[in-house]
């Protein structure tokens, strides 16, 4: 129609683009081509070219009546940076982000949004997969190593962790409980490469709460209680051969010897905040060499 571009559009870099006090005889960029575009009826209709001012491809896209329909993609450095495609404007299916040589993600998008599957890439290894819902992680998550080896193992829900949780150690689970809301929940276990228990616990809203035991191989080298993430109650101490460390009780124990000054008592390894009541030190042979009344962290 009359008044409306109709064919291929082509703009060029001019004297002013990057120099003003360039003039035309001396512009390096005077002349290459900066936009290639096709009008049909007035709207831009067709593959849709851009070129930074070295004459590099940036960006190669699809259009229909105006918007992206159809293929896209942007280069860096004379490489796909980024490749997809579009319906009416908006992402729709495959679209890969190509972070690296090695690195790449590839998302699948529905009506603009991430919906269904994602990976992420090393070199033609999956090293992390899982999938989204309206553009929030959902559902179970994986992540590998470089060599495809599984380490963790999660579940979301509304973008937040929310179900098990479990890490690993080449096949083996070394660590493995529950979140509820982003925060730990319940019973929590942590093992070593061949796959014993070393640990069992349990959290309430992200705090250590209820029991606590740690082991070495079959014997309970600590065993106690936490209340509201502070260790509290009766805690008995031992060593791997079974034989008695220590044994006392806390109050709002924090699991370190923060704030414990001038005390002569020595038992490596076993907290001093939040002793209270008497507390025995023994040898590995079991016998007590050491004895001491605590009054909320503090030697009497």
């Amino acid at each position: 129609q009359k008044g409306e571009y109709h064919g291929e559009y082509l703009s060029y870099y001019e004297n002013t683009s990057f120099n003003p006090s360039m003039n035309k005889d001396n512009n390096p960029w005077e002349g290459k081509i900066k936009t290639v575009y096709t009008y049909v009826n007035g709207q831009k209709t067709g593959v849709h070219k851009e070129y930074d001012k070295y004459e590099n491809l940036v960006i190669e896209e699809e259009l229909k009546d105006g918007v992206r329909n159809g293929f896209y993609k942007r280069y860096e450095n004379g490489k796909v940076k980024v490749e997809g495609t579009y319906l009416n404007d908006k992402k729709e299916g495959l679209y890969t982000v190509h972070k690296s040589d090695n690195f790449k993600d590839v998302f699948t998008f529905s009506n603009g949004l991430k919906n269904g599957l994602y990976k992420n890439y090393y070199g033609d290894v999956v090293i992390k997969c899982g999938t989204y819902s309206n553009d929030l992680i959902e559902g179970e998550w994986k992540e590998f190593d470089n060599s495809g080896n599984i380490f963790l193992e999660s579940a979301y829900l509304n973008d937040t962790l929310n179900g098990v949780y479990k890490k690993y150690k080449g096949e083996v689970v070394i660590e493995e409980g529950q979140y509820s809301n982003g925060l730990m929940t319940g019973s929590w276990k942590e093992y070593n490469n061949q796959g014993v228990l070393t640990k069992d616990y349990s959290y309430f809203e992200d705090r250590l709460e209820g029991s606590y035991k740690k082991y070495s191989g079959n014997i309970t080298v600590e065993k106690g209680q936490y209340s509201n993430g502070l260790m509290t109650g009766k805690w008995v101490f031992r060593y791997p051969n079974g034989n008695k460390k220590a044994e006392g009780e806390y109050v709002n124990g924090n699991g370190t010897d923060n704030g414990i000054k001038g005390s002569s008592i020595s038992s490596p390894g076993i907290p001093k905040n939040g002793r209270d009541g008497v507390w025995t030190i023994h040898h590995d042979n079991g016998i007590e060499y050491e004895m001491a009344i605590w009054d909320e962290g503090r030697v009497l």
